[in-house]
């Protein structure tokens, strides 16, 4: 059975007040790091390690291409076409930060590669805003891997394939199977909605 509460992934009402939140929080570089590293979790679900290991060359500006290897052959390199806004977002941060082709992407402040905790902190003073100091009725869905699972969940309902999906995001199948469950039963909810409607729909209904 499927655990709700096992690092469970946001929906669409908590997306939207994170970015409408992160839109308010774009001072400093660091800042504008950390918002673009969870708008790269929300639109494709890459994992902490794959993301970490990008490097500044693997970005063009010009034709607002992010390059990323497959996981299971890394000579396969995907280019994602990332939105003009994103883009733009990416391109002033390496300029303000001079980074050069070879460093990483993204850098902690001691200019190490990011880890997969390097933006909690950030995420958990979002969920405490969109609590307002309520509690949770369950895990904190404000962490990486919620906003992970939220973009695969997106695509598996898009009808994108498992194993692409895990070969480009670096996801492992416990995640992927969490999000499968997920659209599962969701689809299981709507089908019972839907059949309902169209036999209240039917004369002998009323009937009955």
């Amino acid at each position: 059975m499927y655990d709700k509460k096992q690092n469970p992934p946001i929906d669409d009402e908590q997306y939207i007040f994170l970015m409408d939140t992160i839109k308010n929080k774009n001072g400093s570089f660091i800042s504008k790091q950390k918002n673009i590293i969870i708008k790269l979790y929300l639109l494709y679900g890459l994992s902490a390690d794959k993301l970490s290991k990008v490097l500044v060359s693997k970005y063009s500006s010009e034709r607002n291409v992010l390059m990323i290897p497959c996981s299971v052959r890394t000579d396969i390199i995907i280019h994602i076409e990332l939105p003009y806004g994103l883009s733009k977002e990416i391109s002033t941060y390496i300029s303000e930060r001079g980074l050069s082709d070879d460093d990483f992407l993204f850098l902690t402040e001691k200019g190490n590669a990011v880890t997969s905790n390097y933006i909690n902190d950030y995420l958990k003073s979002i969920q405490k805003a969109y609590y307002k100091g309520v509690q949770p009725m369950q895990e904190n869905q404000f962490t990486p891997t919620g906003l992970q699972k939220y973009a695969i969940i997106k695509m598996i309902e898009g009808g994108m394939n498992q194993s692409i999906i895990m070969d480009f995001t670096g996801q492992g199948s416990d995640i992927f199977s969490d999000c499968q469950n997920i659209v599962d039963e969701r689809k299981h909810l709507n089908r019972n909605r839907y059949i309902n409607h169209m036999i209240r729909g039917i004369v002998s209904y009323d009937d009955m």
